[in-house]
């Protein structure tokens, strides 16, 4: 098993207000992730924890404002 991580949460241009970010993992038995990371007022991207569960495949995607992303 590996060990933890952390994934940049990116907005793509500083937003004016705090931004809430809601990371998934397409299996959790493989990796966790939180279910909300905040990207502050005027940053471009927050860190959030990726936590290894056990071997295998796992694909995180990300909503903002009901956009979204895969890493």
């Amino acid at each position: 098993m590996g060990v933890a991580a952390a994934i940049e949460a990116k907005t793509g241009m500083g937003c004016s207000n705090l931004s809430a970010v809601a990371p998934t993992s397409s299996n959790p038995s493989i990796v966790s992730v939180p279910p909300e990371v905040n990207v502050p007022a005027g940053a471009l991207y927050a860190d959030f924890p990726v936590v290894p569960n056990s071997e295998g495949q796992a694909t995180i995607s990300a909503l903002l404002n009901n956009g979204g992303a895969n890493g």
